[in-house]
């Protein structure tokens, strides 16, 4: 008479929910914790100041280009003829690097429309070593806008405390791309390098934000990857393959035949590895503030 194989569900059931706990237990405690450490500041608030240069507001309010300066969008000019950006987004880091965006429009007017053009919505860019770039959305005469370097930016980091951040009268020089800015008739105001007005700001920070790679789902797959491996292992070679169904169970032992031996109830890996889920001229005007350089025939 054959023996009849003894019933194995039991035992697989245990096994495999021994491997699930097993499973959990595996994925490091510490893991999302020491992951979720590396976070930045969000700045929810704040203001950029910033004078662009005190010799040109002179020059397009003077008798020479007898023009106009104008703000919109946010931006207001101060007291100390400065203009203040609102509304700063963006993020700061421990170690005082950042870069935040600010709301507000400055369009400067003279010589009869010859010269028009406006700067919008600072980005102020600093790195830990407290050099950096200002970039503005950049708008000339002919209304054609486009992203501009107008400055570089060098003095200083962020000053991180408490859920605030400041930076304080740091220098700016005329980059590269901004020449083409302060320029009228085709001709620049000021060479590249230029010194500007000194740069300031102050940001509310709110909650910290998580790098990207610190997010659930690489625990969730962490977790999914172990607990999945060690399923297909339980439920695999061991637990139905050949030691439960195989050779010990219908293989020799059973029936003396090795054609039975791997190829019924579980050859092990084919449960095994399931996938996880996984310019020049006159240059003062009759106030005495000395202006740009301008070609005396254009004015």
């Amino acid at each position: 008479m054959t023996p009849t194989a003894a019933p194995t569900r039991s035992r697989t059931t245990t096994l495999t929910l021994a491997a699930v706990a097993a499973a959990a237990l595996a994925v490091p405690v510490g893991a999302a914790t020491q992951a979720n450490a590396a976070a930045d500041a969000t700045a929810s608030d704040g203001t950029l100041t910033w004078g662009v240069k005190q010799s040109f507001r002179s020059y397009i309010a003077g008798p020479i280009a007898n023009g106009e300066i104008t703000t919109g969008s946010g931006a207001s000019q101060l007291s100390s003829g400065e203009f203040e950006f609102t509304s700063a987004t963006g993020t700061v880091e421990d170690d005082g690097s950042g870069e935040v965006d600010y709301s507000g429009s400055v369009a400067f007017y003279g010589h009869d429309g010859e010269l028009d053009f406006t700067i919008a919505d600072p980005q102020l860019t600093l790195g830990a070593d407290g050099t950096g770039t200002l970039d503005v959305t950049y708008t000339d005469a002919d209304g054609a806008t486009s992203e501009v370097n107008i400055a570089d930016v060098s003095g200083g980091a962020f000053s991180v405390s408490g859920d605030e951040a400041t930076v304080t009268d740091l220098s700016t020089t005329l980059a590269e791309e901004g020449v083409t800015v302060f320029s009228y008739n085709g001709n620049g105001f000021y060479p590249e390098g230029e010194a500007l007005d000194p740069l300031s700001s102050t940001v509310a920070l709110g909650a910290d934000t998580p790098d990207d790679t610190t997010d659930d789902d690489t625990t969730d797959d962490t977790t999914d990857d172990a607990t999945d491996d060690t399923t297909d292992d339980a439920t695999g070679d061991d637990a139905t393959g050949d030691d439960t169904t195989g050779d010990d169970t219908t293989g020799d032992d059973a029936t003396g035949d090795d054609a039975t031996d791997d190829g019924g109830a579980g050859s092990g890996d084919a449960t095994d590895d399931g996938a996880a889920g996984s310019g020049s001229g006159t240059g003062s005007d009759d106030s005495g503030v000395s202006g740009p350089v301008v070609e005396t025939d254009i004015v």
